[in-house]
């Protein structure tokens, strides 16, 4: 029973992480707007920068009441919580292979160089669904 609130706790964690990094993508491109080479950028050039990062939040809202959803779900045990949480853990991986690649340069609010921070809230996300997965299959046997 302890490692269902567990597992529901992570995921609740998880979920207000994506809702922060959601709402964040939501507020981050107007930031933009003020960065003094961004206004050397061409119109419908900005427009498709501004629309992929609200699409980006709009995407990471939605995980996070996936999230919320399935924290709730953890007294079930269904497969569909393990489901979830291998796709948030394959997709945060691969967002953190990405951000090793290819770090995120572009100041963020009062962060310079936001790349260090990115990957710490990343590599959370890595870690709260992957240690959901171990416990889900423990409890599942």
């Amino acid at each position: 029973m302890e490692k269902q609130k567990l597992i529901s706790a992570l995921i609740l964690i998880g979920g207000i992480i994506e809702l922060g990094l959601g709402i964040l993508h939501f507020t981050w491109p107007f930031n933009l707007l003020e960065l003094p080479d961004f206004v050397n950028i061409v119109a419908p050039i900005k427009d498709l920068i501004i629309l992929a990062s609200i699409s980006v939040g709009l995407c990471m809202v939605v995980f996070a009441f996936l999230s919320f959803y399935f924290s709730r779900r953890v007294q079930l045990a269904e497969k569909n919580l393990l489901i979830f949480c291998y796709t948030q853990c394959i997709l945060w991986i691969v967002r953190v292979i990405f951000e090793l690649t290819v770090p995120v340069t572009v100041p963020m609010f009062i962060f310079n160089k936001p790349s260090s921070l990115i990957l710490v809230g990343l590599i959370s996300l890595v870690i709260i669904y992957s240690i959901s997965i171990i416990l889900f299959k423990k409890i599942k046997g």
